[in-house]
């Protein structure tokens, strides 16, 4: 077996039309397998299978993953207005400016600021899909940190010689 460093790097990217998945993958030296999976918030339920995926090429060591989807799948979130609570608030704050005589009157300012007036609807994505091209993207990030691994091990004998 060839010496390795435990400290790489590698990058993977993976794509389907215009969803596209970044994984970059740093490895540095722990005496344990000590790994840290950052995933947009959307995908956690994925978490598990990066760690295995990362635990089957990895047996000790700090790992940090980061994946991250790109292109235009990635774009802004998809919002919309609560209109029905909207007006309920504007209501509440109109009767407030009443009975408090205030002058004021209720401005688009007031009521941005108010829960649940805009939100952020959930997507419901599909994990299997998205852990097709996950996948593929974490196993070149892996191989290419694995290389890196190699090459600095190979150095480090040759210094060492």
């Amino acid at each position: 077996m060839a010496p390795r460093s435990m400290t790489g790097f590698g990058r993977g990217e993976a794509a389907d039309g215009d969803q596209v998945w970044v994984a970059e993958v740093r490895t540095v030296n722990h005496r344990y397998l000590d790994q840290r999976v950052v995933l947009p918030r959307m995908y956690s339920a994925l978490e598990d299978r990066v760690r295995r995926m990362v635990a089957a090429r990895q047996t000790r060591g700090r790992v940090d993953v980061t994946l991250q989807l790109a292109g235009e799948a990635a774009g802004p979130p998809r919002l919309r207005v609560n209109s029905e609570l909207a007006r309920r608030y504007y209501d509440c704050l109109q009767q407030l400016r009443t009975e408090l005589a205030i002058e004021a009157p209720v401005t688009l300012a007031d009521m941005i600021n108010l829960r649940d007036v805009i939100l952020q609807e959930e997507q419901n994505p599909d994990y299997d899909r998205e852990w097709a091209l996950i996948s593929r993207a974490l196993e070149k990030a892996l191989d290419e940190c694995r290389v890196m691994r190699e090459r600095e091990g190979r150095s480090l004998k040759l210094d060492l010689v």
